[in-house]
């Protein structure tokens, strides 16, 4: 005899991050990829898209039944933060603006009962023209998590900020790991 559960998941966000190094090439690709991992929230890092001009291309790439807004980096090309998520989803976003070693953004929901803060982050590594160290995104970022501490919200951080979190020998990424 077949038993068969059903589970309620009506209090559950399934949330995804994909780095997608320019969405514009890869509609399709990530339509499926929202659709197969039956996500409620997808942060695209590294969207590449454009203040004006990529309305038709978000478009593919959102999938029937969600909203997308994008978040495009103001200065030079790449970079970007895209939010795909499902229609009945409301978001406040409030860019993080202080930090200058990456791009960050705060997405407030309110979810049935509960308040939440999403925080979406894209590092890009080093660089020529970006200059930032490990050192001065690490301090950021601690700045960041420390002013989360004691919220009473529940808070999400979805993050692409270029660590090799495989790595036994780099310091930060030890420090990440006892966070």
């Amino acid at each position: 005899m077949e038993e068969h559960v059903e589970q309620d998941k009506s209090c559950h966000l399934r949330c995804s991050l994909f780095n997608a190094q320019a969405a514009t090439n890869k509609t399709t690709l990530i339509n499926d990829l929202i659709i197969e991992l039956d996500t409620d929230i997808m942060i695209i890092t590294e969207s590449w898209l454009k203040s004006v001009g990529d309305d038709a291309k978000i478009e593919e790439l959102t999938p029937s039944g969600y909203k997308s807004s994008s978040f495009p980096r103001l200065t030079g090309i790449g970079g970007g933060v895209l939010l795909v998520h499902r229609n009945f989803l409301t978001f406040k976003n409030i860019p993080l603006t202080k930090f200058k070693s990456f791009e960050g953004y705060e997405l407030r929901l309110q979810h049935l009962t509960r308040s939440i803060k999403l925080i979406a982050l894209y590092r890009p590594p080093r660089s020529k023209k970006n200059k930032f160290t490990t050192a001065v995104f690490w301090d950021e970022f601690e700045d960041l998590i420390d002013s989360y501490v004691t919220d009473q919200q529940q808070v999400i951080l979805l993050a692409d900020i270029n660590f090799h979190y495989d790595s036994t020998t780099d310091n930060y990424v030890k420090k990440l790991k006892t966070m």
